[in-house]
Order: structure tokens, then sequence, then C-alpha cells
């Protein structure tokens, strides 16, 4: 059907509202809505008695100017910035910078416990959490479905890169030491260097284990992949769930939770893929059977191994809790009341696992709630924005980094304040001194997401293209 309207065909009016349209990758997702709403309209006139030719002039009549039509449109679908996000992260950051700064600077700490890392613990903050922001502003400007694209390339690299850097890494000292060690060269200066490779390999290796967070991310793509399979796509998708558990993620048993935290936000995404359709099973066996299977292996794991290694300093924070004070520092009475000494100086990891014990002490309650309130307004802030992405993809993938933030965060806290004894080597996201960067990487895949909300469809293409097949598609759109 080719009515003149406007002056043009249909297709033409649609061609001619697009180019008003100046976010190009959402012009496919408008051209299928349009086309679609002009076809219903057009069988509505025809159920009303016009015949077909004049059904459709009447369709793409009620369309209106395509050129203000369109201006519209460009409004709706431009890219827009997450700023709630993007300040109240900034926020959280500076003070998270206050806290390590008055860490280091702490007496008690530096004087009586003899702590040499907190003379220099807020630089290396300020630097991480500068390197962090600055993570999450790039981005912020790379496109999730650019990710998602190139999702099982990244993940493969990614788990490479690590076991590389795991086992290359102590293999190369084991070199570099044994050939001090035959030459008989053990001068302070030899022992200097093998501590200085030593630092930097260990450096290296902690570096391509955060790297191993983005498998987060990246499985959200590549259960993309699988979209519109059946049991074989889940096979895979569950395949893909191991390996944080089959590779080392790390060395000790008392961190392996951090990969358990990983796969429980990858089954998230997982159950997502199945209740949207993505993957054709059976959706209520499936769901409640990977998750059965994840909690039975989780409650194996921490009876048997993790139980071994809980720290048996409950008794210890208890003591700190209730020296708290709602406001101001605390102090702990010994010696039937006639002696005290403050609270603070007691917490063990006052920069990583216990800072919220360490904030709560130094400051009072109130403080130390108002901490984790503003870091649970983050992340409440964070699920929202995520939720309201039109596209499926953007969500999964936002809502799979964001239970890993707040899934930590929980942790940390039933820790932090004595509820449980530590499990593993917990940290409180943007404010420890540990996880940083990638906590911020998680937030700008976030507003990435958020950024492209209202430009992307449900759904989108995300198949890696030769150049000719590229060519061939700019040919058909056009």
């Amino acid at each position: 059907m080719q009515t003149e309207v406007w002056g043009v065909t249909m297709e033409e009016y649609i061609k001619k509202l697009l180019e008003q349209v100046r976010f190009r990758e959402a012009h496919q997702g408008i051209h299928d809505e349009l086309k679609s709403h002009i076809e219903d309209q057009i069988e509505a006139n025809i159920s009303g008695g016009m015949d077909e030719e004049a059904a459709e002039k009447r369709a793409v009549e009620d369309m209106g100017d395509p050129v203000a039509t369109g201006i519209e449109l460009d409004r709706v679908h431009r890219p827009q910035i997450a700023w709630g996000v993007i300040i109240a992260a900034v926020l959280v950051g500076v003070i998270g910078i206050m806290i390590h700064t008055y860490i280091a600077n702490d007496r008690l700490l530096t004087d009586i416990l003899s702590e040499p890392f907190y003379t220099s613990g807020d630089r290396y903050f300020i630097i991480y959490t500068i390197l962090g922001i600055g993570a999450m502003l790039f981005m912020y400007l790379v496109d999730y479905t650019t990710v998602a694209k190139y999702s099982k390339v990244i993940a493969t690299v990614s788990v490479a890169g690590y076991l590389i850097t795991y086992y290359g890494s102590g293999m190369l000292y084991r070199i570099v030491a044994a050939k001090y060690e035959i030459s008989g060269m053990e001068s302070y200066e030899h022992v200097k260097q093998l501590n200085v490779l030593g630092d930097f390999l260990n450096s290296l290796v902690a570096f391509s284990f955060s790297m191993m967070f983005l498998l987060i991310p990246l499985y959200a793509g590549i259960l993309y992949k699988y979209r519109g399979q059946s049991y074989g796509g889940l096979i895979k998708a569950i395949l893909w769930i191991f390996v944080p558990r089959l590779i080392p993620f790390v060395s000790v048993r008392y961190y392996n939770m951090r990969a358990f935290i990983v796969v429980g936000s990858m089954l998230v995404q997982l159950t997502y893929a199945i209740k949207k359709g993505w993957i054709k099973v059976r959706k209520i066996p499936s769901i409640i059977s990977i998750w059965l299977a994840y909690v039975l292996y989780l409650v194996y794991f921490i009876r048997t191994e993790v139980g071994g290694f809980m720290r048996s300093d409950r008794g210890e924070i208890k003591t700190i809790m209730n020296s708290m004070k709602i406001f101001g520092a605390g102090k702990i009475y010994t010696w039937g009341g006639t002696a005290s000494m403050r609270s603070r100086g007691c917490v063990s990891s006052p920069a990583g696992s216990y800072v919220l014990t360490y904030i709560s002490a130094a400051w009072g309650l109130v403080i130390g709630l108002a901490v984790v309130m503003i870091v649970a307004a983050l992340i409440v802030f964070g699920f929202v924005s995520m939720a309201k992405s039109k596209n499926q993809l953007g969500q999964i993938m936002g809502c799979g980094c964001m239970m890993w933030i707040a899934v930590n965060a929980i942790a940390n806290i039933v820790v932090g304040f004595g509820i449980v004894p530590e499990f593993y080597a917990s940290f409180f996201p943007f404010i420890s001194n540990n996880n940083i960067v990638i906590s911020y990487v998680f937030l700008g895949v976030l507003i990435s997401v958020y950024k492209y909300k209202d430009a992307y469809p449900q759904h989108v293409d995300i198949k890696a293209r030769s150049n000719k097949e590229k060519r061939l598609q700019s040919l058909k759109d056009n």
C-alpha cells in the first residue's frame, strides 16, 4: 500500500519522522511501534466500513505532522542522565573520605595499636574513590548493549586473566626467589627486591580478582544471547554460574563467601530471565530447583568449611556495642568501673569489615545508622532507577549489579553490629576500604541503563555482525 499523505507514502512518512530523532539506536524500535500502531488503526478503519486504501490514508493522517511528531519523540527518546544517583554517589564518596581521614589520624590507632596502615589509609581511600567515580562516569559513556554484545568474550578474557595472574604470579615469584637462593644472594637489597615483587604480584592478583565481579553484568548479556532457547539454554546458563565456584576464586576459604554472593546475584538474573520467558522452560519448577540447589549447597558450605573460619570475636563486638552511646564516643569500663578505655580502640579492622562498628563507637549510634541509611538510600535509588528502564536487558543487568551491592551491605551490617559472627571478609560498599572501584563501576552500569531508559524498546539486537551484514541492514533500513 503506497498511499500519499502529507505528500509522502506511509514508509516515507515514518522515515521523515525518524529524521527528527537524533538517537539512531532508537529508530528500529520507533519504526516497529509506529508501523504496528498504523496497521492496527487500518484494521479498525476497515472494520468500520472503509475500503483498504481509504483506511490506510485515514490511519496515516491520524498520526499528524511527521516533523512535529518526530520532534516530540526525539525529546522522549533522548538519552538521559541519572543525576540523582551521580550526586548521591559523590556525596557518599565524600563521606567515606571524611571517615577514613579521621581513622588515618586517630592517635588511638596509630600510637596505641601501632597500625602502620592507617598512616596512609586515607590517601589510598581517596585515590580509589576518585578512580571509582571516574570509572562510574566512564561506564555512563559506554552503551550497556555494547557490553552485552561482547559479554562472552569479555567474560572469557576476565576468567583467563585471573587464572594466568593467580598461577603465573606465584610461579614467577618462586623462580626469582630460587634464583637468589641458588646464587647465594641473600643481601638486604635482594630481600627488599623480593618484597617489592611480591607486593606488585599481590596487587596484580587483587586487580584480576576484582575483574571477576564483572561476571555479574556480563552474565546479563550472556543470558540475552540464550533468549528463545529451551533447556539447552538453561544448562549453558547454569554452567556460567558455576564459573566463580569452579575456579580458585581466592585461595582462602574464608573469603569464598564472596563467590557465593556473586553466584546469588547471577541466580537472581537467571530467575528474571526464566520469568520473562527468555529461556523457554517450565518456570516454577525450574526456578524452585535452581534456588533449592543453591541454598542446600550454601548451607553445606557454611557448616563444613566456613564454620571453622568464623571469627570468635562476636562477644567482643557485643561488648563494644553495649558501650556505645546514642551520640558521642563510647567507653568500655574495666576493673569494676574504676578504669575505662575508648571503645573505638577495641575495634579490629576499623577501616574494613568493622567500619560501621568504628563509626558508631567513635561518634554514636545515630551517626552509624545515618551512614547506613545514606548508603541504603543510594541502593534504593539505584533499584528505582533500574526499574524505570523499558529494556529488559538493561533491567536484568542493573538488577544484578544492585543485588551485589545490597547483599554485601546487608551482610556487613549484621556482622558490624554483632548480630552474627564474621563469616566472611565482608565490606560496606563505598565506605569500607576494599572493593571501592568495582562498587562505583556497578553504579556506572546502572546509570548507563538509566541513560537509555526511554531510548531502547523492550528488546534490542545485540548480535555481533560483520561489516557486510551491517551494510545490508543499513540498506534495508533506508
